[in-house]
């Protein structure tokens, strides 16, 4: 059988900020391979106990999990190319991972209920915080611009950085192991659980943005990451007969503002497709008169177009809703909403 596994699902920490360098760990030999996609070299190979592993933004830092001379769990950062041992750090048995943000690529380690943050400088780990956490924390995430620390354990912590404050916590998971990632832009927080669910929260507002369901339960490591664009989210599970990746697209600048209660007008513009998922967003914080007017732009941006008929046929339904919402039922039947022509 097969004992080499790329890193499942490539990430901003799986690969360099480029996409340059990749992982391939050989299970049997408990060895990475770091190798240079442009030209298909391999650079080195590190020590490496498990599948876990993360690169710094510039691609000359790897973190490992690794072991000392009696066995005790240890963190080892390589220099790349090189493959030479930087640095080694003691005592962790938790989680652990390089974050690129605009402040400088920070190293966060975990040992029982004790966390660090450490930003990265030429010649050293300068730490900025030390925390106390679960002991059974499933994930952590920095902001891409170095502000917020998210920590994951069902319920999702959100703390500032450097000092550490306790800013919120995002309830809605059932289950205790999630997997985090923020959006380029630090505005949304991704989560996937193994309660079926992944989800978008607006950060500033601390609400559920949208939730996309599974069918099946998970089996194995699970994940989730946004593209660099921020467009777009990718979700990685596993129910236990076939691994499955997903892409889903990203809230849009639109139902941010709606989130955050802006002008959501001018970033929805003509896109009979954003004005949908306008009017949805709407409805989930009651906004009924104004979701009410989203469908309306909905099926007038979609009139007499039968290649967006689609669009017409989910926003039908919606504003009927709306209209029930606002007690006007004489407008709610079926007749009354049929005839997409008829909005003007």
């Amino acid at each position: 059988g097969h004992h080499r596994y790329l890193h499942s699902f490539p990430t901003r920490r799986s690969s360099d900020l480029d996409g340059r360098l990749h992982g391939l760990w050989d299970q049997r030999g408990r060895m990475l391979e770091v190798w240079d996609r442009r030209d298909g070299t391999l650079k080195c190979t590190v020590h490496s106990l498990n599948r876990y592993f993360s690169f710094d933004r510039r691609g000359r830092l790897l973190t490992t999990a690794t072991t000392n001379s009696v066995g005790e769990p240890r963190i080892a950062v390589w220099d790349l190319p090189t493959g030479r041992l930087k640095w080694v750090i003691g005592g962790n048995n938790g989680y652990f991972s390089f974050f690129p943000t605009s402040a400088g690529d920070y190293l966060l380690t975990q040992k029982d209920d004790q966390m660090q943050v450490a930003r990265v400088e030429e010649d050293r780990l300068n730490p900025v915080l030390n925390l106390i956490v679960p002991i059974y924390l499933t994930s952590a995430a920095i902001s891409p611009d170095g502000r917020l620390l998210a920590l994951g354990i069902g319920d999702i912590t959100l703390r500032a950085l450097p000092a550490g404050q306790t800013l919120g916590v995002l309830r809605g998971h059932t289950r205790k192991t999630v997997h985090l990632a923020f959006s380029p832009d630090s505005r949304t927080l991704a989560s996937i659980s193994d309660d079926h669910t992944t989800r978008l929260w607006h950060v500033a507002t601390q609400r559920e943005l949208l939730r996309f369901p599974a069918a099946t339960e998970d089996h194995d490591m699970f994940r989730v990451e946004f593209s660099p664009d921020g467009r777009a989210l990718a979700s990685y599970r596993h129910d236990g007969t076939n691994a499955m990746t997903s892409l889903f697209y990203a809230p849009s600048l639109a139902e941010i503002a709606v989130a955050e209660g802006g002008d959501y007008r001018i970033p929805a513009g003509a896109d009979a497709a954003t004005w949908l998922n306008v009017a949805k967003a709407l409805q989930r914080e009651n906004r009924w008169e104004e979701a009410l007017v989203a469908c309306d732009e909905v099926l007038r941006r979609t009139a007499n177009q039968e290649e967006l008929a689609w669009l017409a046929d989910k926003a039908r339904p919606l504003r009927v809703t709306a209209l029930k919402q606002l007690d006007r039922l004489d407008e709610a039947g079926v007749e009354n909403c049929a005839d997409r022509k008829s909005v003007v």
